[in-house]
């Protein structure tokens, strides 16, 4: 009976209460069924709670390997660029914003790239630009959109 749920212990119980002489009133009988009444069902909802809990613990379960799928996956490339086990074109730039000190980090190809602007993620201002000075260009170059790293935005490039 120790590994019996509790369910099957009020179970056992009301047998013994419904098949037991006992030499007592039928307002005793009736006051034992009660309190067995109650405890059926503190010993249903702790079954329920038993079974939504263990559906809890198998989706954390489930979350804890996708999380550490994605840490496996982001951080590991991350790891790769700073030990310089990427490509010399994935090098990271990082620097502070002149304007409110926010560190920026963009991909050192945009340094080549023409028409670029890269912004602060915190500020919105303008960290770097590959954009040349008005009247030096001999001819126009078309503007190019090349994605920053994460932690930087990029503006378009304004109609001249």
């Amino acid at each position: 009976m120790a590994g019996d749920s509790a369910k099957e212990k009020v179970a056992y119980l009301r047998g013994l209460l419904n098949g037991a002489d006992f030499a007592v009133d039928e307002r005793t009988r009736q006051f034992w069924g009660q309190v067995l009444d109650v405890l059926g069902d503190l010993a249903h909802s702790v079954d329920e709670m038993r079974d939504d809990q263990q559906e809890v613990i198998e989706y954390l379960e489930a979350l804890g390997d996708d999380v550490t799928e994605l840490q496996t996956d982001f951080y590991d490339e991350d790891q790769d660029r700073e030990d310089g086990g990427g490509d010399a074109d994935q090098e990271t730039v990082r620097m502070d914003c002149p304007h409110c000190g926010e560190p920026v980090s963009f991909d050192s190809g945009l340094l080549y790239e023409d028409h670029v602007d890269v912004t602060c993620p915190n500020c919105g201002k303008v960290v770097f630009s590959t954009r040349s000075v008005p009247g030096t260009e001999l001819e126009p170059a078309p503007a190019a959109r090349v994605p920053a790293e994460k932690t930087a935005r990029q503006e378009p490039p304004s109609p001249s």
